[in-house]
């Protein structure tokens, strides 16, 4: 995993290809020009509640994350983290591969910032893939969420869970 690199090809090159891939566009709806998602991955990068990263596998540049704390119902906590994950590759789907990324995220969230206590996301409700993927992963589903172009379940991971709990086997 690095942090997306507007000022690199590669990265914007993979993120733009992604978002023009149907199947991601229909959930995330960034369809769009190079120039566009170069100028989106520049706003995402100037706010200070996003960490925008690509992960790889094998050196193969294969999905982006960030964040959805904002949209906690609750209220998000000074250092919670959101985790809005796209997997643009297919040879990189499913549980065979998914379990490992989630994970490591996940982790990678909790070493990156030792005052982050929750980890949050909001799959569409409809995606039963990702929503297993998140509760196999040690997320628990917290909430139902109602977003005009979405239903999503709130999912959360508390640091204390994955530290005491085994969730790397």
């Amino acid at each position: 995993m690095h942090v997306l690199d507007p000022m690199c090809k590669e990265d914007t090159d993979a993120f733009h290809r992604r978002m023009n891939d149907e199947r991601v566009n229909s959930g995330w709806g960034e369809r769009g020009i190079w120039e566009r998602h170069v100028e989106y991955v520049r706003g995402v990068m100037d706010d200070l509640h996003v960490l925008p990263l690509i992960m790889s596998w094998g050196g193969s540049r294969m999905g982006y994350d960030n964040h959805v704390a904002p949209y906690v119902p609750t209220g998000a906590q000074d250092y919670d983290r959101g985790l809005h994950v796209l997997v643009g590759e297919d040879r990189f789907r499913g549980q065979a591969y998914s379990q490992a990324w989630f994970r490591s995220i996940t982790h990678y969230i909790f070493l990156a910032e030792a005052r982050t206590a929750r980890v949050v996301g909001e799959p569409k409700r409809a995606n039963a893939a990702i929503v297993r993927t998140s509760v196999d992963a040690g997320m628990h589903l917290e909430t139902s969420l109602y977003f005009p172009y979405k239903h999503s379940v709130l999912t959360m991971d508390l640091r204390e869970r994955l530290f005491k709990e085994d969730v790397f086997h």
